[in-house]
């Protein structure tokens, strides 16, 4: 998921220090679980990443959660999230139903009158929303979860059904293809199975970017540790796609007023690795998949070829009836940076070395007016530690997603709170 800031657009969870505008502020809870695999990151929102076709068709959920809330703007906020004013115990009462489901959560629940901390609720809702996206597809259905099926069963994610940025936003301005279409209008010029994601973009460069502080600018690239560039991808879910299209939002000139989406409209967005290089029992700690994914070499031919990748960062972003200013999750695989509990070597953004420098300040790999190559890797570090309730909400999930049947369920929380300008 993840900017260098790692976390595709969220808050900077990282050492990289952006400008912020301090007359917004994000309060951002870290939620850690570390089920074997994959660690994800939430900063609004949530999404759940299980194992596709393995041998034993298990859930890898080795994921950091960061939940992060857009307090200001908003009359019918709680608290500041810093308050003294909640319990620091949670009231069995008050405390969530702990629910595997592949129901989309359509908001966060807040018991009127309740004496608990809103990050509860927010906790658990992040972890409810991560679950269904992150349930297998219904097969030929866009964006629909296979009821019928487990967690743990095989097949695409409902996230990687989303409609992506790519389909949407065609390079001549044309009309995107209807919803549950697969073709070849893609930066690929082929036409995906079902399910399939391209890793790549028309320019050849925006999905090496960071979404960054400022509007309409994209932070560089990230380099993992196997000297490969993390690639990024956006979807839509059928809500947010059929207002873009349907107000023809895919062209400027119907921007210049501004828009507004309506309550449920969903962004995925995610981050992924090039698996070369990482050894089997490394790649089985990873979601992975065959991507069609763009050849990066700036001086090459720009080729698409199918390769191994896993993801190693997420967010979900819904706009919901209480939070009009959108609920963002972020999540990251676990493996990303040294000194998390549960994290194996290589890490996939640290590395000892003499020829290893640390991002302390602006990220060093920049997209224009050149992009280097090949990527030049940097250690990154994470600034802030985690808190209590999102530790209890793991241990629920985490209780629960083992029974069901993924393997290392071991579930850890964090706290962060940042301030930034939201995107």
């Amino acid at each position: 998921m993840p900017n260098k800031r790692l976390a595709l657009g969220g808050p900077n969870p990282y050492n990289m220090k952006p400008k912020t505008n301090h007359t917004k502020q994000t309060f951002a809870i870290a939620i850690r679980p570390v089920l074997d695999g994959l660690t994800m990151y939430f900063h609004e929102s949530n999404s759940a990443l299980l194992k596709k076709g393995s041998a034993a068709n298990r859930v890898f959920l080795s994921l950091i959660i960061m939940v992060a809330l857009f307090m200001t703007g908003c009359n019918n906020s709680p608290k500041s999230l810093s308050s003294g004013a909640y319990t620091t115990a949670v009231a069995k009462t008050d405390t969530p139903a702990t629910v595997l489901s592949p129901v989309i959560p359509g908001d966060v629940q807040i018991p009127a009158g309740t004496k608990v901390s809103p990050i509860v609720f927010f906790n658990d809702y992040s972890w409810k929303i991560f679950v269904a996206l992150t349930w297998p597809a219904k097969q030929g259905e866009r964006g629909v979860a296979d009821s019928s099926k487990k967690i743990t069963d095989p097949g695409p994610r409902v996230f990687e059904t989303y409609k992506t940025v790519s389909e949407v936003f065609q390079p001549d301005a044309s009309e995107p293809s209807d919803w549950n279409v697969y073709d070849a209008k893609n930066p690929a010029h082929i036409t995906p199975a079902f399910g399939e994601i391209v890793l790549g973009s028309y320019n050849h460069l925006d999905f090496l970017g960071q979404a960054g502080m400022v509007a309409g600018e994209l932070n560089g690239p990230v380099a993992t540790s196997n000297d490969k560039y993390t690639m990024v991808l956006t979807g839509y879910n059928e809500n947010e796609f059929n207002e873009i299209k349907g107000k023809k939002w895919f062209l400027k000139v119907n921007l210049k007023d501004g828009l507004r989406f309506q309550n449920g409209a969903i962004d995925v967005k995610t981050a992924w690795m090039d698996m070369e290089g990482l050894s089997d029992a490394k790649r089985a700690r990873y979601y992975t998949t065959m991507a069609w994914v763009m050849n990066q070499d700036p001086k090459g031919d720009f080729k698409y070829t199918k390769r191994l990748v896993g993801l190693v960062g997420m967010h979900i972003v819904q706009k919901t009836p209480t939070r009009p200013q959108w609920i963002w999750s972020t999540y990251e695989q676990v493996d990303n940076i040294s000194g998390e509990e549960g994290a194996e070597t290589p890490y996939n953004y640290n590395r000892a070395g003499a020829d290893t420098a640390d991002i302390t300040g602006p990220n060093p790999n920049v997209l224009l007016p050149s992009l280097t190559w090949p990527a030049k890797f940097y250690n990154l570090s994470r600034a802030k530690p985690i808190n209590q309730y999102t530790k209890m909400a793991n241990a629920r999930y985490q209780k629960a997603l083992k029974d069901a049947g993924s393997v290392g369920a071991i579930l850890q929380a964090g706290n962060d709170t940042v301030a930034h300008s939201p995107q």
